[in-house]
C-alpha cells in the first residue's frame, strides 16, 4: 500500500510539472522607444494589424541606389524662390551621375504655395523628391487646440496631393516643438532631424559652414536639415553632392532612407535618425 502510494504521489507530480510547462509565461512587454530619443522603436513582426501602424514605402523606387552608406538631406520652408535654384542643382547633379542619383524630402509649407509656384513642387515630385509637410502657418503646434492642429496639417496635405497625389506625407513640426498630444494626432509619423546635423542655415552663416557642418558629421543614416531659402544654403549643396559621392555617401529622401535600411517609421512616433 504504501509502496502504491508512493507511485501515486510521484505521478501527481510529474502531472504538475508538465502542466506549469505549457501554462502561459510571462513575456516581457514591448517598449517603443521614447520619441525625444534618438533610438528607434522596437521593430516587431510584420503582420497586417502593425502595418496599419507604419508610414507606406511600398511606393518607394529604390533602384537608383548604388550605396550602402545613405544620408537623408531635408530642406524647410518652401517653396521659396530659391527652391528652383536647389533644385537646378540636383538636376545638374544626377545628370552628371546617373549612376549615383541624389534625391531629398522636402518640407513644404501649405501658406507659402501659390498658383505661382505649384509647378515647382511638381517638377520636385516628378524629379523623384519627397515633399513633406511643415504645417501651414509654422506656428509651435503645441500651443495648438486639437482642431487647429488637424487643420494645419489636412490643409498642407490637400495641397501637396495636388503635386504629388499622395493623401498623407510625413511631417516636421516647426521649431522642432512635439509633445504627447501632437503624437497621438498627427497621423502620421513625425521627421526631426539628427541634431549634430542641423546646419543652422537660417541664422546667417557661410556656405562654408553649411558644408563643413555635413562634412564634419557624416553619419549612415543621418537626416540632414537645411532651408530652401538661401543662396549659401544652395550653393553648399552644389559642392555636397559631388564630395559626399566621393566618400561613398548617396544622399536621398527620409522614405527611401528608411526603406533601404528597412527600418519601419511608426505613426505616432518621432525620428532624428534612420539606421
Amino acid at each position: 500500500m504504501k509502496k502504491f502510494a508512493s507511485l501515486a504521489g510521484a505521478l501527481l507530480v510529474m502531472l504538475a510539472l508538465t502542466l506549469g510547462a505549457c501554462a502561459p509565461q510571462d513575456r516581457d512587454p514591448v517598449h517603443h522607444t521614447p520619441p525625444n530619443e534618438q533610438q528607434q522603436p522596437q521593430q516587431p513582426e510584420d503582420t497586417q494589424e502593425d502595418l496599419t501602424g507604419l508610414w507606406d514605402t511600398s511606393d518607394i523606387d529604390l533602384s537608383h541606389i548604388r550605396s550602402e552608406r545613405l544620408i537623408a538631406f531635408t530642406f524647410d520652408d518652401g517653396p521659396k524662390t530659391e527652391t528652383t535654384a536647389l533644385l537646378d542643382v540636383f538636376a545638374q547633379f544626377n545628370e552628371n551621375n546617373p549612376d549615383w542619383q541624389a534625391h531629398a524630402t522636402l518640407f513644404t509649407l501649405g501658406g507659402n504655395i501659390n498658383d505661382s509656384n505649384k509647378q515647382i513642387l511638381r517638377r520636385a515630385a516628378d524629379a523623384g523628391m519627397e515633399l513633406g509637410n511643415h504645417s501651414f502657418s509654422h506656428p509651435n503646434l503645441t500651443q495648438l487646440s486639437d482642431e487647429q492642429l488637424l487643420e494645419e496639417i489636412k490643409s498642407t496635405d490637400l495641397l501637396l496631393k495636388e503635386a504629388d497625389g499622395k493623401e498623407k506625407h510625413l511631417l516636421r513640426p516647426p521649431g522642432g516643438h512635439y509633445d504627447e498630444r501632437i503624437l497621438s494626432l498627427a497621423g502620421v509619423s513625425l521627421i526631426n532631424c539628427t541634431g549634430e546635423l542641423d546646419t543652422s542655415d537660417w541664422s546667417g552663416v557661410s556656405e562654408n559652414d553649411i558644408y563643413n557642418k555635413v562634412i564634419s558629421n557624416l553619419l549612415d543614416g543621418g537626416v540632414v536639415l537645411m532651408h530652401q531659402g538661401y543662396t549659401t544654403t544652395v550653393n553648399a549643396v552644389k559642392r555636397l553632392l559631388p564630395d559626399l559621392k566621393e566618400r561613398g555617401f548617396q544622399v536621398v529622401s527620409v522614405s527611401e532612407l528608411a526603406k533601404a535600411y528597412s527600418v519601419r517609421l511608426f505613426t505616432g512616433q518621432a525620428y532624428s535618425y534612420i539606421g
